[in-house]
């Protein structure tokens, strides 16, 4: 029982291990979200910036202590979310520039 443990301890060691360091994933969601905080989102998608914010902390975290698959997925949805407060905003800021315009 106790060589049955320590052999499923192992594995689950080893698979952690073989999952690569998310750096792409979490480059993108910070891009995702400069560029959402440039379109205005703090203004016009506070609740979607937080939250992209909060995981991609989150994600810094996860991998600070390892946990790679974690952060590859908390990276990829901070992403998500930034896109959706990108696209938020410039949906509200479209209007009004076209207002603006003669």
């Amino acid at each position: 029982m106790k060589r049955a443990i320590l052999l499923l301890a192992g594995a689950g060691a080893a698979g952690c291990a073989s999952q690569p360091v998310p750096t792409g994933d979490l480059a993108a969601a910070e891009r995702e979200i400069s560029l959402a905080v440039r379109s205005g989102a703090a203004q016009f998608a506070p609740r979607e910036l937080a939250l992209a914010q909060e995981k991609i902390a989150l994600s810094r975290r996860s991998l600070a202590s390892g946990d790679r698959q974690p952060a590859r997925w908390l990276a990829q949805q901070a992403q998500v979310d930034a896109e959706l407060a990108a696209v938020k905003s410039q949906v509200r800021v479209a209007p009004k520039v076209a207002a603006s315009r003669p």
